[in-house]
């Protein structure tokens, strides 16, 4: 169920059209709560500015407007919400005098106490001026230019560098893989050239041992 209360109370807000919500001069230091309820046919972008706010001055006898209400300065937008098609509240709390702007749609507003609200038009003037590139100094061009130049020669030499480190890394495993393979070579052919399958050339002839007979006994050359 949607509580809409009373639908005179709603105003009809376009979207070229500014809200201002004026802040009570005796509590312009404390934050109110601020209550929106909302009608729209579309989504609707809710975004809110800081104002400077005076209003409007009337002459009591006359009836003359001696100052008009000025609202100005806008500053500080930022986004509030988004309301999407149908009915919608919007609660939150809000320090000083604010302008309410809508993106995307029409919308039919009502305060929550009824307040009534000015309305003004917004201005969408647009006061930017394109970005254009500026004409750089030469002589900062010439040492940007120097720089890269550097910058490049270093990275070349220092690539040079580690391809000259890693090839000597790879000589050198290479000779200590292969080294001890052709010392244990060699060393094997010369213990073998050391080794003499004959007698040692000074030592004296075997001698015989001494003859025996048949029966076993020694032969004493009788």
């Amino acid at each position: 169920m949607q509580k809409l209360n009373m639908i005179q109370a709603y105003r009809h807000l376009e979207e070229t059209n500014s809200v201002v919500f004026v802040a009570s001069p005796d509590n312009a230091e404390q934050a109110r709560l601020v209550k929106f309820r909302i009608i729209t046919e579309q989504d609707v972008v809710l975004q809110v500015s800081d104002v400077d706010y005076a209003p409007e001055i009337i002459d009591p006898e006359t009836g003359e407007v001696i100052q008009p209400r000025v609202v100005e300065n806008p500053r500080n937008t930022r986004l509030l919400t988004c309301v999407t098609k149908g009915f919608d509240e919007v609660e939150f709390y809000y320090q000083g005098t604010f302008a309410l702007n809508l993106l995307g749609g029409d919308i039919w507003l009502s305060t929550f106490d009824s307040a009534f609200v000015d309305t003004t038009p917004s201005d969408f003037t647009n006061y930017a001026r394109l970005w254009e590139r500026e004409e750089r100094d030469p002589r900062i061009l010439e040492i940007e230019r120097a720089a890269r130049h550097n910058q490049e020669a270093l990275k070349r030499q220092m690539m040079e560098d580690f391809a000259a480190h890693a090839a000597a890394l790879e000589a050198r495993y290479a000779a200590n893989v292969t080294a001890p393979k052709t010392d244990a070579a060699s060393g094997t052919a010369s213990d073998q050239s050391g080794v003499s399958t004959g007698a040692p050339a000074g030592d004296p002839p075997a001698t015989p041992p001494a003859g025996t007979g048949a029966a076993g006994e020694q032969n004493d050359g009788a």
